[in-house]
């Protein structure tokens, strides 16, 4: 039977001193600090964790992308999230109903590689045929209501995200596959 594992690992004095695995449910590919916490994309869906004394504590949870969660970048309350088979989707974590909610996603069905944010609302991304794109959020994305549904799911009907769309502001075909972004001056 295969298992899937989270791994906390502390350093002292130059050493990795294992403190814990944590059991998940799908394939954690991708990892971030979000307002100091691990906010992990397992399958389709975002978890985000405390550290607790035995292992981590999965605080909430919420389904966003359509098969695997590629890339997690997190600027304040929002979250950008990449999926390798239904493109980029902008998360908000409601702190009061401790939820968290896709508030706006792309208008293409995309395979997600690589992506950065360039400001609070921006993000370049590149995808597996060659393509790098830049997505902005609506300015009201913020006046969007994650909902009293619970799970972080109320703007998420059927798989069918009813938000707001990201605006396309460039896009260009590079011709090879981009694995990787980074922001510079």
């Amino acid at each position: 039977m295969q298992a899937n594992y989270i791994t906390l690992y502390r350093i002292i004095e130059n050493r990795l001193l294992l403190l814990y695995k944590t059991p998940v449910s799908g394939i954690p590919l991708c990892l971030t600090q979000f307002q100091g916490r691990l906010l992990a994309g397992v399958g389709g869906s975002l978890a985000l964790y405390d550290i607790g004394k035995k292992q981590l504590l999965r605080k909430t949870q919420a389904k966003v992308g359509g098969s695997m969660i590629r890339t997690l970048d997190a600027v304040g309350d929002r979250i950008f999230a990449g999926d390798m088979q239904s493109s980029m989707h902008l998360v908000r974590y409601d702190v009061s109903g401790n939820e968290l909610g896709v508030v706006c996603d792309d208008l293409m069905q995309r395979a997600i590689v690589a992506a950065e944010v360039l400001d609070f609302n921006t993000v370049a991304c590149s995808d597996k045929w060659g393509n790098v794109f830049v997505l902005r959020a609506p300015p009201d994305v913020d006046n969007q209501v994650i909902g009293a549904q619970g799970g972080g799911r109320a703007l998420w009907d059927g798989g069918k995200n009813v938000g707001k769309k990201f605006e396309t502001l460039c896009h260009f075909c590079i011709g090879e596959v981009v694995s990787g972004l980074r922001r510079g001056r």
